[in-house]
């Protein structure tokens, strides 16, 4: 089966939904509109607007597309809706996911095949637009577009490492190093720290102190590649700028569409997009992946490498994931879905056919969820406090995830929703939207577990937690108030698991502690060591149970600020990071034991826990 792995690059937007006390205010349909209009922040494109039609226009729409075939479609055949495109100016009508017959029957089913791009008149007030346009019987709801910006400044180039550093390690002989033979991987310090690349009093070009590097600080890619240096079964699509197709240290490991020719205006395989050999260049609607604009960074192409530059070629950097050339393995491909093009951002549509087209060229991928999981526990055998439990649960745990696996909002939460009258708006449609969206794996973090009482007043007596129970007289407390439970985490599995049925994987598991920098710059952790120590082994319990469990990852790897205190005091690394809540701290990264422990532990599969 081949995979695809979505890449989106930190410069795409991105709207999470989540499962919150807060109100969500996207749509806000005026007084007697048929068709709520979807109102975006400010910075609407101006003379594009976004319209999803009702099932019964798709008729209408089709044959309306089958007339303008070699000509932009500008009527769609629904008089009342035709005679608001005559008003605007329309100059193009046309569906936002183009037709693909391998892919069609799964797009119809979805109901994107009804979602249409309006081009019009600039000077036309897009505010009116959109009023007029939900005032059509056949239109189901507006939206506006906006261009998605750069979070980086494309003016700046970062300076890494200073110059006298780069040339001494370029013609430093590579004798020592057997990782690859690649020659900047030397300046690769996140993949292979020798300690050499940054020293004690030098500056970078702004004139600024460096920080030291510090051997082995790095992510041991030299261990991981002894397991796996990338499968070109699997595509990543790069979703930024353009990706140099023709780089000599990545055309090796480039996705190729073999049934198109590189920037053609011919649709040689049928799928909606010409051209498309390499990928697609969504912000100019082209097969030409472009990367050499005057106002471009380089950063698609960047990011390609650092997935998959070809290893072990004698040319650039090697890739975490870019196979091994002299062992003839591939790395994986890189598919460009290009979205920004020089000083150009695509619009929001222009992202989700990104998105989409990734999609259809293998449908196959999988997709899973990330939930916060936190287990309850009864806090008396008093049926009162066994009903509030279950409620705990419904709502903190399982509604998002029922919604995301299922595929339908739960009985418990409709009537949640009525007695808190919360009125949910559900067009025709989104009830099958619903079900085809359904995840196929379920990941989940877990820290704690609480206990819970019908008796309101109990249910705020546990300090610094973040789940509002009661403290467990069974469980021992971290520094701030969270309880270890290392069988509640076999609890939570083995329910999650009977719930659903799919794989499951833990990706956050840690304890936040103070953590003491001894004179010679050792840090003992044991207490962390004990605590993924007993997880570690309560999670085999659940395997042996019957739990498809697929993956744990710890939190986190590196000391960062706590996301629920604010503080660097709180640390959960197994990596110190010298930075204190007082602002102090030169940033040098030094191992603590739980390192070196938790390196055994991975290179075994979990089998060390000593």
């Amino acid at each position: 089966m081949k995979r695809i792995y979505l890449v989106l690059i930190a410069t795409i937007a991105i709207t999470f939904v989540s499962c919150s006390d807060q109100e969500i205010d996207t749509v806000k349909p005026d007084a007697g509109q048929v068709a709520p209009i979807i109102d975006l922040p400010e910075g609407a494109t101006q003379g594009r607007i976004l319209v999803k039609f009702k099932p019964e226009a798709a008729s209408f729409l089709d044959a309306a597309t089958t007339r303008s075939v070699g000509a932009a479609l500008t009527r769609s055949g629904i008089s009342d809706m035709d005679a608001v495109l005559q008003r605007i100016g329309t100059s193009k009508l046309e569906r936002i996911f183009p037709v693909d017959n391998r892919t069609e029957e799964r797009t119809r089913k979805a109901g994107l095949n009804l979602w249409y791009i309006i081009h019009f008149d600039k000077d036309t007030d897009l505010e009116q637009v959109a009023k007029d346009l939900s005032q059509v019987a056949d239109v189901a709801k507006v939206q506006f577009t906006r261009a998605i910006q750069r979070s980086y400044d494309p003016n700046v180039r970062a300076t890494v490492l200073t110059k006298q550093a780069m040339t001494r390690v370029v013609h430093t002989t590579r004798a020592v190093n057997t990782d690859a033979n690649d020659p900047f991987f030397n300046l690769q310090w996140g993949c292979k720290n020798d300690g050499s690349i940054l020293q004690n009093g030098e500056k970078n070009d702004k004139g600024d102190n460096v920080v030291p590097a510090v051997m082995g600080v790095d992510v041991n890619c030299g261990e991981a590649w002894k397991l796996c240096t990338g499968n070109p079964s699997i595509v990543v699509a790069v979703l930024d700028e353009g990706v140099m197709y023709d780089h000599p240290d990545l055309e090796g490991n480039i996705w190729v569409n073999e049934d198109e020719t590189f920037a053609s205006k011919e649709d040689a395989d049928g799928n909606g997009y010409a051209g498309d050999r390499y990928g697609y260049n969504f912000t100019d609607d082209k097969g030409y992946i472009s990367y050499d604009d005057p106002n471009d960074t380089g950063h698609g192409t960047h990011v390609a490498g650092i997935i998959s530059a070809v290893r072990n070629n004698g040319e650039g950097i090697s890739g975490i994931a870019g196979g091994d050339k002299a062992n003839n393995r591939g790395g994986v491909k890189i598919m460009s879905c290009q979205v920004f093009s020089g000083s150009k951002g695509c619009d929001l549509y222009q992202e989700a056919k990104a998105v989409k087209y990734a999609h259809d060229n293998y449908p196959h991928f999988v997709m899973g969820n990330m939930s916060l999981f936190g287990t309850f526990y009864p806090y008396t055998c008093n049926p009162d406090d066994i009903i509030a439990t279950q409620k705990r649960m419904q709502i903190f745990n399982w509604f998002c995830s029922d919604v995301q696996v299922r595929g339908e909002y739960p009985g418990y939460i409709k009537r949640y929703f009525k007695e808190n009258n919360i009125d949910l708006r559900m067009e025709a449609d989104d009830v099958e939207v619903l079900k085809q969206g359904t995840v196929d794996f379920y990941t989940c973090s877990y820290y704690m577990s609480n206990c819970i009482s019908s008796d309101p007043e109990l249910n705020s007596t546990a300090g610094g937690n973040l789940m509002n129970g009661i403290k467990n007289p069974y469980l021992k407390s971290s520094e701030w108030g969270w309880q270890i439970d290392p069988k509640g985490l076999r609890f939570s599995l083995n329910e999650i698991y009977d719930r659903y049925g799919l794989p499951i994987m833990v990706v956050e598991n840690g304890l936040g502690a103070v953590d003491k920098l001894e004179a010679d710059g050792s840090i003992h952790d044991t207490y962390r060591i004990e605590y993924l120590r007993e997880h570690i082994n309560q999670m085999k319990e659940a395997v042996k149970d019957g739990v498809n469990l697929i993956g744990y990852t710890p939190w986190g790897c590196i000391d960062l600020v706590s996301a629920s205190t604010g503080e660097m005091a709180k640390r959960y690394g197994m990596i110190y990071v010298d930075k204190y809540d007082d602002g102090t701290g030169d940033l040098k990264r030094r191992k603590k034991d739980s390192f070196e422990w938790y390196k055994k532990v991975i290179t075994t599969n979990g089998e060390y826990l000593d």
